[in-house]
């Protein structure tokens, strides 16, 4: 399993538990959402007022996503979609730690 990445690490975990593919796909679903939210809420902590504004300005939410992310990238020099990937990564490694600690709980 270690040369697999650690997100088709989870899914062969949740496979092996019995999960099926959109048991699966919607737990993965819920994760980026979760990823997104996470730097949505980043993002708007570092937006001025004026920048706020802007994005409720915004005609549809895809203009809005369009601009929240051009203003964080502008504003931090960081890219929004590589901060999305760095939480999933991060709920990949802990969902398999624990899983390992779970499965040998005298290595704990």
């Amino acid at each position: 399993m270690n040369d697999q990445s650690p997100n088709d690490q989870v899914i062969q975990i949740l496979k092996s538990q019995g999960y099926t593919d959109d048991q699966i796909a919607k737990t993965i679903g819920e994760v980026a959402t979760a990823g997104a939210t996470q730097f949505y809420a980043e993002a708007m902590a570092t937006f001025s007022d004026e920048d706020i504004t802007a994005v409720e300005k915004c005609n549809t939410d895809a203009e809005a996503d369009v601009m929240i992310k051009q203003l964080y990238r502008q504003k931090t020099g960081q890219d929004p979609e590589q901060k999305i990937q760095e939480f999933m990564m991060r709920f990949a490694k802990g969902f398999i730690e624990q899983y390992e600690k779970d499965k040998n709980p005298q290595n704990s």
